[in-house]
């Protein structure tokens, strides 16, 4: 009777480890809950974009250019994802970048943010670094909102603030901390 016990035992782990595997194995479906919607109102999208922008004369204003640019039709806004932008001014070239951006197509305005960095080329460079920097392309106006740090040959400064008239070559800083070391005349 032993082995007729065992026997019988045997099945009926059998059966048990069958049941229990049934649960285990059934798999359960998998919901995902969003906090955020998609927005609905994207009206078309680009990747590998090269924007031009001219003026009234039919010269480049800037050029931009991102790996993607998301259109929405509501506010007339473009996202930009790591801007990539060459501004062009009499004599003057700058070159900005940023992780993100933001072209507000009424006002004629670029919004950069996180990591922005504006450099001036040419004979005089300069490069400036900050989070956040709104550009009125028309008018020619950077207005850097939060803090920043400029350097350029001779000098390092620090700022809370500015706005840099472009054009004009003009620049107002709010808050400075600076160390200029003039160049040494050549005899």
């Amino acid at each position: 009777m032993k082995r007729s016990r065992r026997l019988l035992l045997y099945a009926l782990l059998a059966i048990a480890a069958l049941i229990a595997g049934r649960f285990v194995e059934t798999p359960s479906p998998i919901v995902i809950k969003s906090r955020e919607k998609p927005p609905d109102n994207i009206d078309f999208y680009l990747s590998g974009v090269d924007y031009r922008a001219m003026d009234r004369d039919g010269r480049l204003r800037y050029r931009l250019r991102s790996p993607l640019l998301e259109h929405y039709l509501r506010e007339d806004i473009s996202r930009v994802q790591q801007p990539d932008i060459e501004y062009r001014l009499p004599g003057k070239r700058w070159r900005l970048a940023a992780r993100q951006g933001e072209m507000q197509h009424r006002q004629d305005r670029l919004l950069l943010k996180q990591g922005v960095r504006l450099q001036r080329e040419g004979n005089r460079p300069m490069q400036l670094d900050t989070e956040r920097l709104e550009l009125q392309t028309e008018a020619r106006i950077a207005r850097l909102p939060e803090s920043l740090r400029l350097e350029s040959p001779g000098l390092q400064l620090e700022a809370d603030s500015a706005m840099l008239q472009l054009g004009e070559g003009r620049y107002r800083f709010q808050r400075v901390r600076a160390v200029h070391q003039p160049r040494k005349s050549e005899s």
